[in-house]
């Protein structure tokens, strides 16, 4: 019986480079992920390079220094053989079309990624399962699949993207989360894995938080914050979470300037407002957007903004539209609620 390994390697041309794409700003899920299939191509005998663009992380670069040997290029900043449009693409932990994808060049052949699916693509091979809290959970499933042995450095850098995505096994975890965390852990370096979640922070981070904190508007248990200009997206993500934690909260968009543009991070702890859906309905006329039920992101064109004299009329802008559509689904949900209640 075919393993996922084969039918990727079946869907490529291996005539042609190969490269695996992670999204821009990767997180620590993505680089681990990437990390496993190019190990996983190793083994058949093919090389891919690992590609992203935009700013790495802090976390990424620290996982870069303790776990070696990781190579990852960033195309914004490392000069190489301009990409075929024969050349075949992997997207890792991110799917083409999507708004945190740039568009390299090359052919999309495959996609192995925990994303809900919001634009359809005709790939040659792809393992897209929303159901899993991470990407490196599946890539750690493809081992299992092959019956190959996990080295002592992908195993924690699996096991590191699994703790982050999953916010610490606390958020869309599934029963295979479950068995790769248990079973990574007993594999990983732990010494290094102490080491990677050591100064991960920096006082910029604590400035971002007083500004996102300053800049709150609460309406019925939806919190929006501006943070001002071009924060980090590990920073969005950790202010969202930690706004959601608030009592009174069930719904969080933070959103920070950018030169193009505004970029949000989207959080919901109540099933009746899936984020995923909301990012992507309240921003498809305005840029794009989506994400998981309990997590999304998104951004917004700089050309709507245009007309707007300041930050306080782009609050209102953004407030008001995400404020619209969150009615909407409330509304909805009570309505079907309500018809189940009368069919019981």
């Amino acid at each position: 019986m075919s393993t996922q390994l084969d039918k990727l390697v079946e869907s490529l041309d291996i005539e042609q480079n190969i490269y695996i794409q992670v999204h821009k700003i990767p997180d620590p899920d993505a680089l681990s992920s990437a990390l496993g299939i190019k190990h996983l191509l190793e083994t058949r005998n093919i090389h891919a390079e690992i590609v992203y663009k935009g700013r790495a992380s802090k976390s990424v670069s620290r996982m870069k220094e303790l776990l070696h040997p990781i190579n990852v290029i960033n195309l914004d900043k490392e000069e190489i053989n301009p990409i075929k449009s024969s050349d075949n693409i992997i997207y890792v932990d991110c799917q083409y079309g999507s708004s945190n994808v740039s568009n390299i060049g090359g052919t999309p052949t495959a996609c192995i990624d925990h994303h809900q699916i919001h634009k359809k693509f005709n790939y040659k091979f792809a393992d897209i399962r929303s159901n899993v809290g991470a990407c490196a959970t599946i890539v750690y499933n493809w081992f299992i699949e092959c019956n190959e042995p996990l080295p002592p450095n992908i195993a924690s850098a699996l096991l590191y993207g699994i703790k982050i995505d999953t916010l610490e096994m606390t958020r869309g975890v599934s029963k295979l989360d479950l068995e790769a965390y248990s079973e990574l852990h007993k594999i990983a370096d732990l010494d290094k894995m102490q080491e990677l979640q050591k100064n991960s922070r920096d006082f910029e981070d604590v400035l971002s938080f007083r500004e996102a904190l300053r800049n709150i508007y609460i309406s019925n248990r939806v919190c929006y914050t501006y943070m001002g200009f071009n924060k980090k997206n590990e920073v969005m993500a950790e202010i969202s979470e930690f706004l959601l934690d608030l009592g009174d909260i069930d719904f969080v968009v933070a959103f920070t300037d950018v030169m193009n543009g505004i970029r949000f991070s989207i959080r919901s702890a109540t099933p009746n407002l899936n984020a995923g859906e909301i990012a992507s309905e309240v921003l498809e006329t305005i840029g794009n957007g989506g994400g998981h039920p309990h997590m999304a992101g998104g951004f917004a064109e700089s050309i709507h903004f245009i007309n707007l004299p300041d930050i306080t009329a782009k609050m209102k802008f953004i407030i008001d539209k995400f404020d619209e559509k969150i009615q909407e689904k409330l509304t909805n949900n009570l309505i079907l609620d309500n018809k189940i209640t009368q069919v019981n």
